[in-house]
């Protein structure tokens, strides 16, 4: 527990962030530096991070999700995923427009799940969503340590719709947008007609999106 956060503040220590046309380039580290290039054309989720005790100041955490890298890495310092250890909105907002051209990270509206939800999630409803963007699919969820998960359309490589036996009886269903390799995003406790919708529409944008590319 007292080595975890030495070892985060020393890996993150001057962190280095820049663009080479189509790739990052991340330096970072203080008693080991660490130089990564990662391919823009390899990211296939953005993920936000608002700590609980970082929300009064207004900071967040940017992390990828990058094909061709297991999460189950045994040293999680040597995944190329951190995008930004600690920054404010703003900070955030020009790093993801990098990364994805054309998302506004301030512009991606998620609805709520339907108000039955609140039978499976009796504190945490108002902190789950979705939302289609014209290039996104984002998916938020959290109740003390909120996170927004932002998926391209052209890195949805499958669409899923899953039923507990709870959601069965509430007309409930759960919406999987799967990535390469990685845990994509999910609409959580959708009304079950929305949710086959979506999941038609999902598919719909990402064989669009694969074509276009």
């Amino acid at each position: 527990m007292l080595l975890q956060p030495i070892r985060r503040v020393l890996d993150d220590w001057n962190f280095r962030l820049a663009r080479d046309e189509g790739n990052l380039r991340i330096r970072n580290g203080l008693l080991e530096t660490r130089a990564q290039t990662v391919p823009l054309n390899r990211v296939q989720t953005v993920g936000v991070t608002w700590p609980l005790l970082w929300r009064a100041k207004g900071w967040l955490r940017l992390r990828l999700e990058v094909a061709g890298y297991s999460g189950g890495e045994a040293d999680d310092r040597n995944r190329p995923d951190r995008l930004l250890p600690v920054g404010d909105q703003g900070i955030g907002q020009r790093i993801v427009a990098e990364v994805l051209p054309g998302v506004r990270l301030s512009g991606l509206a998620t609805s709520l799940p339907p108000s039955r939800a609140r039978w499976l999630r009796p504190l945490g409803r108002r902190a789950v969503g979705a939302g289609l963007d014209e290039r996104v699919f984002a998916a938020r969820s959290g109740l003390l340590t909120r996170q927004l998960t932002v998926v391209p359309y052209a890195r949805i490589q499958s669409v899923r719709v899953t039923q507990g036996p709870v959601q069965r009886r509430l007309r409930l269903a759960t919406v999987h947008a799967d990535t390469a390799g990685g845990a994509g995003a999910a609409a959580l406790d959708r009304d079950l007609d929305e949710a086959w919708w979506l999941a038609a529409e999902l598919t719909a944008r990402a064989h669009a999106a694969h074509r276009a590319g």
